[in-house]
């Protein structure tokens, strides 16, 4: 079994089908051998288990088929039918687990533990290719794992079966239109339930577990909409900040930031996740945070003074020098590849609106790190530059005042 499932990880559902066929074919077998097991004429019979192994696999190639389509669509109404009762069952407890009752808390965390480890474990929301989004379900199915072998073995058989027939349909249907429901529940109750679950866990002191899950979510193609990353980021900070990961809560700040470019809501929930403390301080002075914004900060004054050198990418859905459309090596800017992958969910997204004014908040942040850093010579420098900005568009704010009351 442990084979079968190393073959399904490396996307070899054929190999690992065969395979658990060979295990429950042996699995039927064993009380007839047992029962044959003492010969009558004395003589002991051949114990080699290569041939064995041989014999099982032919007769299990012979004797176990695939599963029929009729019979597929009823194992995915099953798995349809047990998320849903779990959901309601769910939904039932919920009031309780967020009053604090232990006996709701415990039995809500047991229900959604088997609803997030069947979304997780489905293959078709995780696919190797982002840019395609969920398609729909038929007919998928991989059912939460069990402690008993034979039901493991049954299971895993009824998963690989539908993973091929899922294979079959994707290939002749790879223009259907995109679905907002798995298994009868919508992904924003999907999303609403894992990341109370993840809040759970970090409660309970399982915060790599609750990283773990939310960074899973995170690549998955029913999620890779802009809104429901930020989400899942938003969620990802919480449990950081709660379990004090001020270089994760960074991480996901600075991911923000790449997102929303000219945008100055992603640099305020950086400030104000970072409020206070030691540990957090330390995160904020880091040289590739540094790096980041003296980036962020160049290229806004680049789009005010220059705005012609810069150039629209459409699949990060950046604005970028034409001279270095490439980040330089060494400055640790790991947020493309997560902002692409995020943006090509969304084709149709318009193009951003170049700024016409500076911007002195990322200034004022910029020189925040530097006094943090004890670099006030450049903090001096930043500050007053800020100041100037600050002034100016009050200046401008005045004067367009004063035009209209004339």
């Amino acid at each position: 079994m442990k084979l079968a499932e190393i073959y399904e990880i490396l996307n070899e559902p054929r190999k690992a089908l065969e395979l658990v066929y060979e295990v429950i074919d042996s699995r039927k077998k064993r009380p007839k051998e047992a029962n044959a097991s003492q010969p009558s004429d004395g003589t002991a019979g051949s114990t080699s288990l290569f041939e064995e192994r041989a014999k099982s696999k032919a007769s299990a190639a012979k004797t176990q088929g695939r599963l029929t389509h009729a019979q597929l669509r009823e194992l995915e109404a099953e798995k349809e039918k047990e998320v849903i009762r779990g959901y309601k069952r769910a939904k039932e407890l919920w009031a309780g687990m967020l009053a604090h009752d232990e006996e709701a808390e415990r039995e809500w965390l047991t229900e959604a533990e088997k609803l997030v480890e069947t979304f997780r474990e489905t293959r078709n929301l995780f696919l190797t290719t982002r840019t395609n989004p969920f398609r729909g379900m038929f007919p998928r199915s991989r059912p939460q794992q069990d402690n008993q072998h034979e039901e493991d073995e049954d299971r895993m058989a009824s998963r690989l079966n539908l993973d091929l027939e899922h294979d079959t349909l994707t290939k002749k249907s790879t223009r259907d239109k995109a679905v907002d429901v798995f298994r009868g529940v919508s992904f924003n109750d999907w999303l609403r339930l894992i990341m109370q679950y993840c809040f759970l866990l970090t409660k309970r002191g399982q915060f790599e577990a609750a990283d773990e899950i939310l960074r899973h979510i995170l690549v998955s193609n029913a999620y890779q909409a802009r809104r429901r990353q930020d989400t899942i980021r938003i969620a990802l900070m919480a449990c950081a900040i709660a379990n004090e990961r001020p270089t994760i809560v960074v991480e996901q700040a600075r991911k923000l930031i790449t997102g929303h470019q000219f945008n100055n809501e992603p640099q305020r929930i950086l400030i104000a996740v970072l409020s206070s403390g030691l540990r957090p301080t330390d995160a904020f002075i880091t040289s590739t945070l540094q790096k980041h914004l003296f980036r962020e900060m160049k290229l806004a004054d680049v789009a005010v003074r220059n705005p012609e050198v810069l150039r629209w990418n459409p699949l990060n859905k950046r604005y970028a020098p034409t001279a270095t459309a490439k980040s330089e090596p060494g400055d640790g800017d790991d947020d493309v590849e997560d902002v692409e992958s995020a943006a090509a969910a969304e084709k149709d997204t318009k193009v951003l609106e170049i700024p016409t004014k500076n911007n002195p908040i990322i200034v004022a942040i910029y020189g925040q790190i530097c006094i943090a850093a004890k670099s006030y010579q450049s903090a001096i420098c930043e500050w007053s530059c800020g100041v100037r900005l600050y002034i100016a568009m009050l200046m401008g704010t005045c004067r367009s005042l004063f035009v209209a009351c004339i």
